[in-house]
């Protein structure tokens, strides 16, 4: 199981950035499905939470410490279902997942929406 973040860096978590296909070659020359993950923080006020910034000069522990720290900081995940990628260009199995992934984020658009989905999936406020 290999894991990569095909953006390559991160952004603010408001846009998705291009994928960098080469980061998928491998799991098209083994032939292995790759599965799609969605990851999106909210709080009460955010559909997409401050606390989460990962940008600039920011540290990975600083960024984990404001994580930890966030007040009713929700974690939205939405595991995408896996796609073949035996013989797949990667350029388009690239654009197909950040579509998916695209999607899927937006599902947690606003506040409202982020409180809703939270609700309705049993997470602490």
């Amino acid at each position: 199981t290999v894991a990569i973040f095909p953006e390559g860096t991160t952004a603010d978590g408001r846009t998705l950035l291009p994928f960098h296909a080469n980061l998928l070659q491998a799991a098209i020359s083994t032939g292995v499905p790759v599965q799609g993950l969605a990851l999106r923080f909210s709080d009460r006020q955010h559909a997409v939470s401050p606390a989460a910034l990962y940008l600039g000069d920011t540290t990975l522990a600083q960024s984990l410490w404001r994580i930890a720290c966030g007040e009713s900081l929700v974690v939205h995940l939405t595991l995408l279902p896996p796609r073949a990628s035996l013989q797949m260009d990667r350029r388009a199995l690239a654009a197909a997942l950040r579509e998916e992934i695209a999607v899927a984020q937006a599902r947690v658009a606003t506040p409202a929406a982020a409180a809703a989905l939270a609700a309705a999936s049993g997470s602490p406020r």
